[in-house]
């Protein structure tokens, strides 16, 4: 089994102003400039390669289609569901 690690996030203030433009929820691309949420992901992969994380666990809400999506094109393995959460392992290699 993969090593637990607890993430932080870091979200600089140019990208909250720019975002305030989007009507959004919160949910990843519901609203944000299509790409964004893909971007972040790949990135973030980067970040986790680098630090000898190979896959990452991610979840969302199952019924989130677009975070669905952008997990799933980044190869991500549907695990399983448990309550209202889906939960894929990525590769991050």
């Amino acid at each position: 089994m993969p090593e637990l690690v607890l993430p932080t996030t870091a979200v600089h203030a140019s990208f909250v102003a720019a975002m305030k433009e989007f009507e959004s929820d919160g949910r990843a691309g519901d609203g944000a400039p299509r790409g964004h949420a893909t971007a972040m992901l790949r990135e973030g992969l980067v970040h986790a390669h680098r630090l000898g994380i190979d896959p990452v666990l991610i979840t969302c809400d199952h019924d989130n289609i677009a975070s669905r999506r952008v997990i799933e094109s980044g190869d991500g393995a549907l695990e399983d569901r448990r309550g209202d959460k889906l939960r894929y392992w990525v590769p991050t290699a």
